[in-house]
């Protein structure tokens, strides 16, 4: 079956958030890895959320575990300011370089876009806005009304009824293992980009697709030779 959709996680696949983890670490301290130690944590708490079946905004996540993390180093935070921090990091990180083109080479293609992200609605499409991106997607879903976080797949599920696309034409991609377990576990078809500090999950089926970056990776994909497009 002919692929016609490409799905995309956001944060960390095509906006780099380093940002983000530099700003959640100078508040932690510096401390070795605390900013990825925190993102790591979030997708833990988030996917504990999913579990107790609670409806959890993912920005309430983030902010609720930079409280944990401050209070676990003996300095109180607010749930507040961590809100604050948090939503300031995020205006602040941006698109990697290779994005624009990758996005904009799909849509040439005839392939239709869809970022299918774990974070809010609420401000979503104003925020790929703000990052230049919300005119190179066809459809931007926050996963919230499926009652899950990815990998659940409840999430995948939801983007492809909300397209009515059915999986075995539809591509996932991600620079997280996890995300695109859940998308396989569907029937999607997975595509992996190995940004810095990414590497694939070995008990996991290998991805049909993968590269080191989203340009290297759509070349894959609109390739006249590439079987996946037919």
């Amino acid at each position: 079956m002919q692929l016609s959709h490409v799905f995309f996680d956001i944060n960390e696949t095509l906006i780099d958030i380093a940002p983000l983890r530099d700003a959640i670490a100078a508040r932690l301290g510096n401390s070795d890895g605390a900013g990825k130690r925190w993102f790591d944590a979030v997708i833990s708490y988030s996917h504990a959320e999913t579990l107790m079946g609670t409806r959890t905004e993912f920005s309430d996540v983030a902010a609720a575990v930079l409280v944990m993390l401050g209070a676990e180093k003996g300095d109180h935070i607010t749930l507040e300011d961590a809100k604050q921090l948090v939503g300031e990091g995020l205006s602040a990180s941006k698109p990697w370089p290779d994005v624009f083109e990758s996005l904009e080479r799909l849509q040439k293609s005839g392939l239709k876009t869809v970022a299918l992200t774990n974070s809010d609605e609420s401000g979503l499409a104003a925020r790929l806005e703000d990052a230049g991106l919300a005119k190179n997607f066809d459809a931007m879903l926050s996963v919230r009304p499926s009652g899950a976080f990815k990998p659940d797949a409840r999430c995948y599920r939801y983007g492809l009824e909300k397209m009515g696309v059915v999986p075995d034409q539809s591509l996932m991609i991600a620079c997280h293992p996890w995300d695109l377990i859940g998308a396989q576990c569907v029937g999607m078809t997975a595509g992996f980009v190995a940004r810095p500090g990414s590497a694939w999950y070995p008990l996991a089926d290998e991805p049909a697709l993968s590269a080191k970056s989203l340009s290297d990776l759509v070349e894959q994909i609109v390739s006249s030779e590439n079987s996946i497009v037919k």
